[in-house]
């Protein structure tokens, strides 16, 4: 029962299946002027990226959060500048393709959070190697609105919906308010011997359990529980 609700709860945006055996599937669903997103981005999501976690993931930020549809146009949570940084982001997904570049940019910009955060998308473009005039060309034009529309439409496509951001999945399946555990899920969730050294530096994989398989039934049955309260 419970690997069928695993199996089964999948985002259409981070398609599990598609991801190589190797690596496991993180999808971030944020937006660009949300603190605690961009806390997460820097504490939780960019430690994956130093210490070769990130190897072992197909990471998918997705920037679009609470934002709305309405009859006047996009609203965004945080105002029109959020909305412009979020097409900002999601242009230099595009335009980076790999996440070794794109990451430490947004990770750049989130680091400056503040009220002046839009000053620093030049420099911080510069330092990732991104073409900013492409990148101010893409977020004010056609391709901008194209690629917001795709993360409103994965965004929306969520099962189950999201409730807050940041919202993290792990393979398709919400991690809901224990995302700050994310190196922890990305760990139990590759095969046991695709496990790299960083994996056991957790104390949440240290003690009686060690080098035994953490596909363990307290894991599964607290997925289960997490998908249920979701539902529910």
């Amino acid at each position: 029962m419970i690997a069928a609700i695993c199996f089964y709860v999948q985002s259409k945006h981070v398609d599990a299946q598609q991801v190589p055996k190797y690596k496991v599937a993180v999808g971030f669903y944020e937006e660009s002027l949300c603190p605690y997103c961009a806390q997460f981005t820097t504490k939780v999501a960019e430690p994956l990226f130093e210490n070769g976690l990130s190897d072992y993931i197909d990471f998918d930020l997705i920037p679009y959060g609470n934002a709305k549809n309405t009859s006047e146009g996009l609203v965004c949570q945080h105002g029109e500048a959020e909305c412009r940084l979020n097409r900002v982001f999601a242009c230099a997904i595009d335009q980076a393709k790999h996440q070794e570049t794109w990451f430490p940019f947004i990770t750049c910009v989130e680091g400056k959070f503040g009220p002046d955060i839009e000053d620093d998308v030049e420099s911080c473009a510069d330092a990732a190697g991104l073409d900013y005039p492409d990148l101010r060309d893409c977020a004010t034009g056609e391709r901008g609105d194209a690629l917001e529309r795709a993360a409103a439409d994965a965004t929306d496509a969520l099962v189950p919906r999201h409730q807050y951001v940041p919202w993290v999945t792990v393979n398709g399946v919400p991690l809901l308010d224990d995302y700050a555990n994310l190196k922890t899920y990305i760990c139990v969730a590759l095969e046991e011997n695709s496990r790299p050294d960083v994996c056991f530096e957790s104390s949440a994989l240290r003690g009686p359990t060690a080098g035994k398989s953490y596909r363990s039934i307290s894991w599964l049955k607290r997925v289960e529980n997490a998908l249920l309260s979701a539902f529910g």
